[in-house]
C-alpha cells in the first residue's frame, strides 16, 4: 500500500474526533478513547 504515513495520522486524528463528538451526540457524554487518540495524534497532524 503505497499511502503517505502523513495522510494515515490525520485521518485517524480526524475519526477519533468525530467519533468522540458521534458518541457525545448519542450518549450525552464524549467518548474518551477516541478524544485521547486524537489528543495523542495532535501533535502529528499537519497543519495546512
Amino acid at each position: 500500500m503505497n499511502i503517505d504515513p502523513q495522510r494515515i495520522i490525520d485521518y485517524a486524528y480526524i475519526c477519533g474526533a468525530l467519533s468522540s463528538c458521534w458518541t457525545k451526540q448519542d450518549d450525552g457524554e464524549y467518548g474518551q478513547d477516541a478524544l485521547n487518540t486524537s489528543k495523542i495524534l495532535e501533535p502529528y497532524i499537519s497543519k495546512k
